[in-house]
C-alpha cells in the first residue's frame, strides 16, 4: 500500500508508514496538515492522513479526512467501503451502515454479494445492541429502535440467500437476525432459517454453526413442550457439549 501525494515530504512519510512506524507517520502527517495551505492538498494527501489516523486508533478523526479525500476525488468510490470498515472496527455502527450503503449504491459493477452481506452484518450488530443482558422482554422503546436495523438485516440476508442458494450463510444469519427480533424464542421466528441452514451446513467445515442451529431447535421445541423433537435435536449435539443440553434446553 504505497501512499503517494505531491511534495510535502512524501518520501519520509511513506518510509515511516511502510516500516510500520505509525506514530512517526502521524507526527509527519500532522506537520504536513498544519504547515500546508489546504488549497494545495489533493485527495491522496487527505487519504494518507486518514489512513495514518486510522492506524493510530483515531477512527473519528480518520473519517473526517476520508470525507475530505473523497470530496477531492469523487470517482474513488472504493473509499466508502474502506470508511465503512474503519467505522465498524471502531464500533461507529451507524456511520458504518451509511458508508456501506454509499458504496453499494455508487460502486456499480465493483459491488459484490459479500458487500451486501457485510452491510447485513452491520445492521445485525446495531440491532443486537438493544438486547437486554438478561433473559427479559425487550422494552417497547428499545423494540421500536431495534426493529428498523433488524428488518434491514433480515432483508439483506434474504437477498444473500436468494443470490447464493447453495451457501448456508444467508439463511444462518437470517436466523440469527430473527433470534434478535424474537429474542425469547417464543414465536419461533428463526426456526425456518435455522432449518434451512442445517440442510446446507457442512458439519466438517462449520461445526459451531451447526451446533448453534441444533441448540436453537432443541430450545424452541422445549418451549413448545414438544419433548420428542427437543430431545431429537439434543441428541445431535456432540457429547462434549452435553452440559449445554441440560442448561440451555432444560430437556434433561
Amino acid at each position: 500500500d504505497r501512499l503517494r501525494s505531491r511534495g510535502l515530504g512524501d518520501v519520509y512519510k511513506r518510509q515511516a508508514y511502510d516500516k510500520g512506524d505509525f506514530a512517526k507517520s502521524l507526527e509527519l502527517a500532522q506537520k504536513m496538515m498544519q504547515n500546508t495551505d489546504t488549497t494545495s492538498l489533493i485527495g491522496r494527501d487527505y487519504l494518507y492522513y486518514a489512513r495514518v489516523l486510522g492506524k493510530n486508533n483515531m477512527a473519528a478523526e480518520a473519517l473526517v479526512q476520508y470525507e475530505n479525500a473523497i470530496a477531492k476525488d469523487t470517482a474513488n468510490v472504493a473509499l466508502y467501503k474502506e470508511m465503512a470498515e474503519v467505522a465498524e472496527k471502531a464500533n461507529l455502527t451507524d456511520q458504518a451502515i451509511s458508508y456501506y450503503t454509499d458504496y453499494i449504491q455508487k460502486g456499480g459493477e465493483e459491488v459484490k454479494i459479500a458487500d451486501y452481506f457485510s452491510l447485513g452484518q452491520t445492521y445485525y450488530i446495531a440491532a443486537s445492541a438493544f438486547l437486554p443482558q438478561d433473559n427479559t422482554p425487550l422494552s417497547e422503546a428499545d423494540s421500536l429502535k431495534m426493529m428498523p436495523y433488524a428488518l434491514a438485516a433480515d432483508s439483506l440476508f434474504g437477498y444473500v440467500a436468494e443470490r447464493v442458494p447453495d451457501s448456508y450463510m444467508g439463511n444462518f444469519w437470517r436466523a440469527r437476525t430473527n433470534s434478535v427480533i424474537d429474542h425469547l424464542s417464543t414465536a419461533g421466528l428463526a426456526k425456518p432459517y435455522y432449518e434451512k441452514a442445517i440442510e446446507l451446513i457442512d458439519p466438517e467445515k462449520n461445526p459451531k454453526q451447526l451446533l448453534e442451529a441444533y441448540r436453537y431447535m432443541a430450545y424452541y421445541y422445549y418451549l413448545q413442550e414438544d419433548r420428542d423433537n427437543s430431545l431429537k435435536y439434543c441428541d445431535l449435539i456432540p457429547v462434549s457439549y452435553t452440559h449445554l443440553r441440560a442448561h440451555e434446553t432444560g430437556a434433561y
